[in-house]
């Protein structure tokens, strides 16, 4: 293999790296806010049954 050919595939092999770190640095970020969303959905969630519970209850039960 030539040096050309060897420098072309080195500057692939790096790119290739740096685009992996910044798919996984992305990724951490949108699984982080997801973490969040669902904190807040399940939050919400029980508020609301909280505050609903007999009739979700009886929504439930078909009455």
């Amino acid at each position: 293999m030539n040096d050309k050919v060897e420098t072309i595939l080195l500057k692939k092999v790096g790119l290739n790296r740096v685009s992996i770190e910044s798919i996984r640095d992305t990724l951490g970020v949108i699984n982080n806010r997801l973490d969040k969303l669902d904190k807040r959905l399940t939050a919400a969630i029980l508020l609301f049954e909280s505050g609903e519970g007999t009739d979700r209850e009886k929504e439930l039960r078909g009455e």
